[in-house]
């Protein structure tokens, strides 16, 4: 049944029923079960839904993929020295931008991905200006 295996997609968040509930006219939530599904009448929306669920599952991914990072991360030792060394900066933000590219493309939640790439930034730009 196409319409349950797309709606029931486990990266499915509130935007994306909201999106579901403006395609078919009324309110539709998660958490309905097989039978309030099939009563709806949504099989003719399928097409649409999968556009939904594809952009669900990328965002789904893009979220995991940003705590494992935060998580990889969180424990790193950032060693500090007095003295400028521009091959440990360098090592550092090629480390940083390494992360960066592995990301799936698609939109994401906002919040997390704004702090990230605020904090990557920061480092970023901090990491790269000469000692004085």
């Amino acid at each position: 049944m196409p319409v349950i295996r797309t709606l029931g997609n486990p990266g499915f968040r509130d935007r994306h029923w909201e999106n579901v509930s403006n395609t078919v006219g009324f309110p539709v939530k998660g958490g309905s079960n097989l039978f309030q599904i099939l009563d709806m009448g949504l099989d003719e929306y399928v097409a649409k839904f999968e556009k939904i669920s594809d952009a669900a599952t990328k965002e789904f991914n893009l979220e995991k993929s940003m705590e494992q990072m935060v998580e990889e991360w969180s424990d790193m030792v950032l060693p500090l020295t007095v003295y400028h060394n521009p091959t440990a900066i360098k090592s550092l933000i090629m480390s940083l931008c390494r992360n960066s590219p592995s990301l799936p493309m698609a939109k994401p939640e906002p919040t997390p991905c704004r702090r990230w790439t605020r904090s990557r930034s920061s480092w970023t730009i901090t990491l790269s200006r000469p000692r004085q």
